[in-house]
This record gives C-alpha cells, structure tokens and sequence, in this order.
C-alpha cells in the first residue's frame, strides 16, 4: 500500500523536477570502513571495470508490437506502441473499465534492461464504463542514471485498484515487453566504486557524492540482488562529519535485478557546510529486509565512508 501511495505523488513531482536534474561530478570515497567479502557475478567485474559487452544498439526508433497485457474483470490493457520524448520514453497503452468501479491502474517492481526504475512507472485514474489512452512512463533521468541508451526489455506487473477506496481489486502476473532492440541486445553495467556489502546474494557498492541540483547532495549507490527473492535496501543510524543526521535511502530490488539509486543530502548548512566538497564522512548501517514478509535478512555493521574535503 506505501508503494501505491506514494506512485501518484512521485510520478507528479517527477514530471516537473526531471528537468532540473543534470549529471555531475561524483566525488569518490577516499576510504572504506566496511567488512565485506568482494565476490564476482556473472554480468559484473569485480574490479569495477564495466562489462566488456556493451550496449549493442543505440537506434532511437525503437516500437513495441501492439499486445493485449491484461484483461479480466471487465479492465482490458492493451500496449499500442512506443514512444520517445523529451522528458521521457514511454510505453502507450489504451485502457477500457467496463466495469462498474472507477479504476486506478499502477506498475509494480518496473524493470527496464534489468534495472529497477523507481521513480518512472504508470497513474492512470479510468472510470467506470469509460476508456482512456495512458502511458507508462521511463523517464530519462533514471534512464540515464543506469547507463541505459536503448529500451530494450520492460518488466513489470500491474495492479488495479478501486480509485475510491484505494482497495486492491486485482494484480497482474509479471508483465514481460520485448521492443525491437531487444534481439540480440546486451545491457552494459557499470559496477565500478567501493563495495560497502556483499552477503545474502546482494551487493551495494558505493559510486561516490555528487552535487544535486534539486537537493543539497547525493550518495550514489549502486546495488544488485542476485537472489530469488525482492528485497528492500535500506540506511539507519547516518551521520554526516560526525553528526547524526535525517538523511537515509531506501532501495526496492526485485529478484535478479539491479539498481542506481542515492542517500539524498538535505540542509548542509545546519552543519555549517556550504556543498558536497564540504562532507568528510559519512556513515550508517544498511539493513536488507524481505520484501514480501518484511523479515530482517541481515543488517550490516557501521560502514563508515571517508571523502577528501576540497580546499
């Protein structure tokens, strides 16, 4: 229910702040506190170095086949086409309720190129009786934050619910697109930083701070659940040059999946520091949760990272 919540206020906001986020330089950890055991996976190097495939496709006039993806219950979700824009790609999709409730259709665990979008996704409010042409949105910035150039693969599930109540009527079974890049396609990964976890299947490695143009900063963090579970990331006990501190993050991974997510920096001034160059230290404990049960799996011990001020 958070996650159903919190889709419509974030694909609002989103629409009107991705423009205002731009790349910038990252400032890489100096030093590493944190008892980890780097192990290699399949699709990544250890040493941080990006896998040898790389993207094999940059054309842009990448379609989708007209599919029908879910009907029942008098809700019928047909994909019609692919689009690129300006803010973002975006997968369209003609929606009927011939129902006699008023709908609320949303995307759960959003997967693109086997990377978890958690800001992009779909909101679509259909009445009953009534049909209407949405889309589900990718925007560019979390695109781009994953590396990825091409839409390849979209995966996702779908969940109905009654827009009055915000009762759940129906979910979907996993939702599986193929464009027309995907043949043949590979996705790149970029794995290089600091690895601050590696147990349980699941690695997060450190990519470094960079300045934000919305908040005051971001701990980039990259991360990969290589397990036949989800499971849900998150920081508690952060501190920042020594003092404790609101800041957190908090990562969604589905299973086999990956993801490029961040700590954001609020009110750098309230510890007297005027930007990301300022920020010595920065520490905390992760905690990697079922997501399903919400069962504990393990919770790390202080990972304390240590960044070089600039003078």
């Amino acid at each position: 229910m958070r996650k159903r919540i919190l889709t419509g206020i974030l694909l609002a906001a989103l629409t009107m702040a991705v423009t205002a986020c731009g790349s910038s330089e990252v400032k890489e950890a100096s030093g590493v506190d944190a008892d980890v055991s780097v192990t290699e996976t399949e699709d990544t190097v250890s040493d941080g170095e990006e896998t040898e495939e790389k993207n094999t496709s940059s054309d842009t006039s990448v379609t989708l086949e007209e599919t029908e993806i879910y009907n029942a219950d008098g809700v019928v979700v047909t994909v019609t086409g692919f689009d690129g824009g300006l803010l973002d790609e975006e997968v369209n999709l003609s929606i009927t309720n011939d129902s006699e409730t008023n709908i609320l259709l949303t995307t759960s665990d959003l997967v693109v190129n086997g990377y978890m979008l958690s800001s992009s996704g779909l909101y679509s409010e259909v009445a009953a009786g009534k049909a209407a042409n949405d889309s589900i949105s990718l925007y560019s910035s979390d695109l781009s934050a994953c590396g990825i150039d091409t839409v390849a693969t979209i995966e996702f599930a779908l969940t109905i619910s009654d827009d009055d109540t915000w009762e759940t009527i129906a979910e979907s079974e996993r939702i599986v697109l193929n464009t027309s890049a995907a043949d043949g396609f590979t996705q790149s990964v970029d794995d290089s930083g600091d690895v601050i976890y590696d147990s349980n299947d699941v690695r997060v490695i450190c990519k470094g701070l960079k300045e934000d143009s919305i908040w005051d900063g971001e701990l980039v963090i990259y991360a990969e659940n290589n397990s036949d579970r989800s499971v849900s990331i998150y920081s508690e006990d952060v501190s920042v040059n020594g003092y404790m501190e609101d800041e957190s993050f908090w990562i969604d991974l589905y299973q086999g999946t990956k993801a490029v997510d961040g700590m954001y920096l609020l009110d750098l001034e309230d510890l007297n520091l005027e930007s990301v160059d300022d920020v010595e230290e920065i520490a905390f404990s992760l905690v990697i949760v079922d997501e399903d049960t919400w069962d504990t799996i393990d919770t790390s011990d202080v990972i304390t990272l240590s960044f070089d001020a600039e003078e």
